[in-house]
């Protein structure tokens, strides 16, 4: 195999694997928020506030983690 063909490979398992960290997270954020608008109690907002805080660090963690 080639170092072209290698790099290629790595360079898209790369994005693959940030892709697949990133879409938890933001999946969990759009979760929270549509369980924000539709709460019918202050408990399940609570909930659902706390799912976005905390998806919301974990998301930037990994985004920062990725960076390095």
């Amino acid at each position: 195999m080639s170092d072209g063909l290698l790099a290629h490979e790595l360079a898209s398992k790369l994005a693959m694997r940030l892709c697949h960290d990133f879409a938890g997270p933001a999946g969990a954020i759009v979760s929270g928020l549509d369980m924000l608008v539709g709460a019918p109690s202050v408990e399940l907002k609570g909930a659902a506030e706390e799912m976005i805080e905390t998806s919301g660090l974990k998301l930037r963690a990994r985004g920062t983690f990725s960076r390095a």
